[in-house]
């Protein structure tokens, strides 16, 4: 598996895209309002890193409670796999827990995600053929 982004959640999305401006990364996505998620995205890269800048769209939010714990801050590591559902079997193996269902993201051209758990190293996302 290789890193396909870093999931950076923040509390407004304009004022991220600002503060990683400054930082030397460019815009180069739409700005998606995932509301099945709760979620607004908007992917951003400096030369081959890629981020995703993940704010809430309501108190309920998965993202709001992160942000009310940790702050604005990185929040996943997302991976590309070619095989999604034997990636989830694997890493079940390994005591990670599958924190949501395969679904089709919006922000990723549909392609299929899946976010699991480990306690050693936080919440990662996997997403297939991207």
């Amino acid at each position: 598996m290789k890193i396909h982004h870093v999931g950076y959640a923040v509390d407004s999305i304009e004022e991220g895209i600002k503060t990683f401006e400054a930082l030397g990364f460019k815009v180069d996505s739409d700005t998606f309002n995932d509301v099945k998620r709760k979620v607004e995205i908007v992917f951003m890269s400096k030369g081959e890193m890629k981020i995703e800048l993940v704010a809430p769209l309501s108190v309920d939010s998965p993202v709001s409670k992160f942000l009310s714990k940790n702050g604005p801050s990185p929040y996943h590591i997302c991976y590309s796999t070619d095989d999604i559902y034997k990636t989830v079997d694997k890493l079940k193996q390994f005591k990670f827990i599958q924190i949501s269902e395969i679904e089709e993201a919006l922000a990723i051209s549909n392609k299929k995600v899946v976010f699991m758990y480990s306690k050693p190293i936080g919440i990662l996302e996997l997403v297939e053929g991207a």
